[in-house]
């Protein structure tokens, strides 16, 4: 029985850390396109269950990166953005909220454009990027950066997408191995859902399945069914 316990631990961790390493690569778009937009920083922010704020997935910078803050959608720049669909560019916005942001990240926002970031008709989150560097450190974002920024989304809408599918598929796996390890009396591997969540998880997949043979605007759709279903199991992931 150790034997089966070590082989479906490893399996489990290996799921684990497919999802980081999913997240890293989403780091280092995002790093990229600082680079190309002469940007300081960037993050990417997601949605919580709610839908009520937003949260950082990555960012540069490392306070941030860890960060559990949130912004609101109703009172935010970035909530702006996500509730709006519309790409915007700021010098010196002010805001509690932009205040207490700063404070974590150590730094002081001086400059901001923020996109959304959508697939089809629906925004998955938003990409912020803070203040400049380089020749352009005291120059505002441009409409030429704004568009530049808007075309990079298509990228990040990519990769974020590619890390909801990996983060699935691992949470899937995981259930599957709880599942083994109580068909075989061994533990079951650390960090899976419950079993209540099992049937929700195996819909969304199912879905997604299902929408491969659709034309687009079934698949699109249909993915968003399979976006509300997966929030909900992650929803009640959190309330535990």
């Amino acid at each position: 029985m150790a034997d089966f316990e070590t082989a479906l631990n490893r399996i489990a961790d290996r799921s684990i850390s497919i999802v980081k390493e999913a997240r890293d690569l989403l780091r280092d778009v995002i790093s990229d396109a600082c680079k190309t937009l002469s940007a300081a920083e960037g993050s990417i922010l997601i949605p919580t269950p709610e839908r009520t704020h937003l949260q950082f997935l990555v960012s540069i910078n490392p306070e941030l990166d860890r960060s559990d803050f949130t912004f609101p959608t109703s009172e935010s720049v970035s909530g702006f953005v996500f509730n709006s669909g519309q790409a915007i560019a700021k010098i010196n916005p002010e805001s509690e909220i932009r205040d207490e942001a700063d404070q974590i990240s150590k730094v002081e926002t001086q400059l901001l454009m923020a996109v959304p970031i959508t697939d089809s008709n629906r925004i998955l989150g938003v990409a912020t990027f803070v203040n400049r560097t380089g020749k352009k450190k005291d120059k505002p974002f441009s409409p030429a950066d704004l568009e530049t920024a808007q075309s990079l989304g298509e990228i990040f809408s990519a990769g974020l997408k590619f890390f909801q599918q990996v983060a699935l598929s691992a949470d899937l796996t995981r259930v599957d191995l709880s599942e083994l390890a109580s068909e075989l009396g061994t533990s079951s591997p650390a960090d899976v859902a419950t079993d209540g969540e099992t049937d929700d998880f195996r819909d969304t997949a199912r879905l997604v399945e299902i929408s491969q043979a659709l034309q687009d605007s079934e698949r699109s759709l249909l993915n968003d069914m399979a976006g509300l279903l997966l929030e909900h199991s992650r929803r009640n992931q959190d309330e535990f």
